[in-house]
């Protein structure tokens, strides 16, 4: 019981991790837009460049200072490089030299190309900050945008939701007689609009969501929430599978355990070892298919209650249940076999040695 509690525990904070908000700030998304915007990294590269030339600018001024050696060999036959004849004999020669280079005045050129360079360095940052600042300003409107977008989706989510709780009143009404039949009509024209509208604002908030993830050059995932439900539901369904096959094999070892008499006697009468496992297993059998009458309608129901909230939806198929049910029959025998072979293929004169 202990370790089940444990790894409860365990696969919680896996959840509570993964369902974390990852939302960001509007620093964060500054931030993050001035690091990977394209044009701001090119007139960082810009200034970069311009600092460069600003400072070999400024070196330009330093003396310049030259030195070369050169040695060599010649071994045998060859030409005396001082005579220019051949003699038969090992010649060693080497020479040396060093340079110098100072500019003591060229009209003021290197000064003025300084000060060149230094202007052009000034007004490359002055160009880095401003596209910063464009894009800073850029992000502000665009975040500023997709708040007031999500007050929009979530105002016209009420006002469908007060739609459709006037419209059930209506309809009650109507049954009785109490009011006009155009009155209720009306108000399923107003529910249409409603939704059409909330249509129109979760499109807005799509769309300035992408703009700002343009802006900050990230990939933008527009179902990411629901990516993120679907981590910690599947999360959950190992977690409750693991739980359900444990209590299971216990409740069949303890079946087991029960009727172990009970299958001796069978077994000296001339029951199989397969007809001994399907004796077994079709209680457990049966409680698994009720439990899947029952779970199938229920998820059907609540699976097409959250798809309606999305405008691009599939058709959730019967051969989706169908598969789901053979599953779970599947992994039950399967934990179900194991105990129950165990028993049918065990010696019936131990069983029965107490009777």
């Amino acid at each position: 019981m202990k370790r089940v509690i444990a790894i409860g525990l365990f696969f919680l904070f896996i959840a509570n991790i993964l369902s974390a908000q990852t939302k960001l700030t509007l620093q964060e998304s500054i931030d993050i837009a001035i690091k990977n915007n394209i044009e701001v990294k090119q007139r960082d590269l810009l200034a970069e460049a311009a600092k460069v030339n600003y400072k070999q600018a400024k070196t330009n001024l330093f003396p310049t200072v030259n030195g070369n050696i050169s040695h060599g060999i010649n071994q045998g036959r060859s030409i005396d490089p001082f005579t220019n004849s051949y003699a038969n004999q090992n010649i060693n020669y080497a020479s040396y030299g060093i340079g110098s280079d100072v500019i003591l005045f060229n009209g003021l050129t290197l000064q003025n190309a300084i000060r060149q360079n230094a202007f052009a360095y000034d007004a490359a940052k002055m160009e880095l900050q401003q596209a910063k600042d464009n894009l800073t300003l850029a992000v502000i409107l665009a975040y500023l945008q997709v708040l007031s977008n999500e007050d929009q989706v979530a105002l016209a989510n009420q006002q469908v939701m007060v739609a459709k709780v006037q419209i059930d009143r209506l309809e009650k009404l109507n049954k009785e007689g109490a009011i006009n039949p155009p009155q209720l009509f009306d108000l399923r024209g107003q529910v249409k609009e409603a939704e059409l509208n909330r249509v129109t604002a979760q499109n807005a908030l799509a769309f300035s969501k992408l703009t700002l993830t343009q802006l900050m050059n990230i990939a933008y995932d527009m179902y990411r929430a629901e990516q993120r439900v679907g981590k910690i539901a599947m999360i959950f369904s190992v977690l409750g599978i693991l739980i359900a096959c444990l209590g299971l094999f216990g409740l069949a070892t303890f079946v087991a355990e029960q009727r172990t008499k009970e299958i001796g006697i069978r077994k000296v009468l001339g029951a199989t070892v397969n007809g001994l496992v399907g004796l077994l297993s079709k209680d457990f059998v049966k409680l698994v298919l009720i439990a899947f009458v029952i779970a199938a309608p229920l998820a059907w129901y609540f699976m097409n209650k959250w798809l309606e909230d999305f405008e691009y939806r599939i058709t959730i198929q019967w051969t989706i249940f169908l598969a789901a049910g053979l599953i779970a029959l599947l992994i039950a025998i399967i934990t179900i076999s194991f105990q129950a072979i165990k028993a049918a293929i065990a010696n019936p004169v131990k069983n029965l040695r107490t009777e």
